[in-house]
């Protein structure tokens, strides 16, 4: 026997949506896609194999479904390596949001870019610091969160890496040749 009104009745449980049209894409490939274009251009400072090394470009460009930079361009002179190219690495992977394979390319990119003389975005050859923040806040979630002072990324790591190695004074490369030395230098309000 079936009674109505004697029992309360439930909402009919919340079925997810789907997302949005273009959400499931990977962020990194467009990321990737916009640097290895820029390095063809020689802008920013990013060699063609992005600082990974032929295999691991490889790798790269056929997991997010790339076409392999031409060759025969001529790309900008690779900065020398830093003393903390490593140190800077680990930082960035073991604060990985995304899988393994992935925190290990975007890391290695990201490091490469640290080597320039500019800010990080522009020596990546990105658009503006707005797209290193997207793939800042994508494959390193647990340290890009904690860029809560909107400070320069480049700066902010090698903070970040100061703190991790017990340091209190710790310079980003090459910041004293940037035009907004003043800027991202001048003194910080207290927290």
């Amino acid at each position: 026997m079936n009674v109505i009104g004697c029992h309360t009745r439930r909402a009919p449980a919340e079925v997810p949506l789907p997302p949005p049209a273009g959400r499931l894409e990977n962020p990194n490939r467009e990321f990737i896609r916009r640097m290895m274009a820029s390095a063809r251009k020689k802008r920013g400072v990013m060699p063609l194999d992005l600082g990974l090394g032929l295999q691991d470009l490889y790798e790269m460009t056929h997991h997010f479904q790339l076409v392999l930079p031409d060759w025969n361009d001529v790309a900008p002179p690779r900065p020398p390596p830093l003393p903390e190219r490593m140190d800077l690495w680990k930082l960035l992977h073991d604060h990985r949001s995304v899988t393994d394979r992935e925190a290990r390319w975007m890391a290695t990119i990201i490091v490469t870019g640290c080597q320039g003389p500019d800010h990080l975005w522009s020596d990546l050859g990105m658009e503006n610091r707005e797209q290193l923040s997207r793939l800042m806040m994508h494959d390193f979630f647990p340290l890009a969160s904690s860029n809560t002072m909107n400070m320069k990324w480049k700066k902010f790591l090698y903070r970040r890496l100061c703190q991790r190695e017990g340091l209190s004074l710790c310079p980003s490369p090459s910041c004293q040749e940037c035009s907004d030395f003043p800027r991202c230098f001048a003194p910080e309000a207290p927290s």
